[in-house]
């Protein structure tokens, strides 16, 4: 992680902390809590890729690598179905597929390869209803058995320590993308529904995302000093 993604990370963190703490104000809001939900799952994605780029013996990269592929790929299927057992009030589909990121990264490997094959079974029984509605097809579900395929037997290989580092760096420009997107897209147009209602909430998030602005930029965004500002000292 370069300079200038360490300050973006950390400024979303600070966002990440704001929303955190206003929460029961926008978890009502639908639209704006889906949004929040893709950021933080953004950020939490960045944290492990940066560590894969940290690990210099290669140990475990590859594992890791793929763990986290396939946490975000198992994440966004079990949303599908949970939010189609939600439309449809089956509280039993509800709870097969009711994992957050970082729970479908917890534990033992064959916990986390059970829970994702069992989103896949969820997912694959319900397949007609997720097509068009909730973006889920029979080619996504395909590629969430390879990559529970590819975590079952990857196995760490120190030689392959740059191939890995690059893959993570590539993704890791993926995730900053995808979080500046929805912080500039969702989060930033609907926090003026709180402007009135909430004003100490829209402040700080407001103030947060200022915050953000000015620390994602390098030194060479910044404007050049004015010069006919300056004044010289008078010839002696």
């Amino acid at each position: 992680m370069d300079k200038r993604q360490t300050r973006k990370l950390s400024a979303y963190q600070g966002l990440a902390s704001t929303l955190e703490a206003h929460k029961p104000k926008w978890t009502p809001l639908g639209a704006f809590k889906r949004a929040v939900a893709v950021l933080i799952d953004c950020l939490d994605s960045i944290v492990d890729l940066a560590r894969i780029q940290e690990d210099q013996s290669g140990a475990g990269a590859e594992k890791e690598l793929c763990l986290v592929t396939l946490a975000t790929e198992a994440h966004l299927v079990a949303s599908a179905v949970f939010a189609f057992a939600s439309d449809t009030n089956d509280a039993g589909l509800a709870a097969r597929v009711n994992f957050t990121r970082s729970d479908l990264k917890r534990g033992r490997e064959a916990q986390i390869i059970s829970r994702c094959e069992n989103i896949l079974a969820a997912a694959t029984q319900t397949l007609d209803s997720l097509d068009d509605d909730y973006g889920i097809t029979k080619e996504k579900l395909d590629g969430l058995q390879e990559k529970i395929d590819a975590f079952r037997t990857a196995q760490p290989k120190p030689r392959r320590t740059r191939a890995n580092t690059k893959t993570a760096t590539e993704q890791m420009k993926q995730c900053f993308d995808k979080a500046d997107q929805v912080a500039r897209e969702k989060l930033d147009k609907l926090i003026v529904q709180f402007e009135v209602s909430e004003p100490v909430f829209f402040g700080e998030f407001t103030a947060a995302r200022k915050i953000g602005a000015v620390g994602s930029r390098s030194s060479k965004d910044k404007p050049a000093a004015d010069k006919s500002a300056i004044t010289l000292p008078k010839a002696a």
